[in-house]
């Protein structure tokens, strides 16, 4: 919950306009950083026994990805 008071903060003091597109893709890295890493570092109980390709976090993480991806980069018109 860190983070979004942080991503709040950063957009409602603009300072994405200081750091410059590099500057903002490493601080939405470092925001995205926990909830990709985490899953890897620390699995779920049940998923512990089972190889990787079967995990359920990692799944999940991956389908949240793609609808992002395919949300962002075609449906975008439709919210702006």
């Amino acid at each position: 919950a860190c983070w979004i008071g942080s991503v709040g903060f950063v957009l409602a003091l603009e300072m994405y306009e200081w750091w410059g597109p590099w500057g903002y893709m490493v601080y939405c890295v470092g925001c995205a950083a926990p909830a990709l890493l985490w899953p890897l570092l620390y699995p779920l109980k049940g998923d512990r026994a089972l190889p990787m390709s079967q995990w359920y976090i990692l799944k999940a993480n991956l389908w949240i990805a793609a609808f992002s991806f395919i949300g962002n980069y075609w449906y975008t018109h439709y919210f702006y």
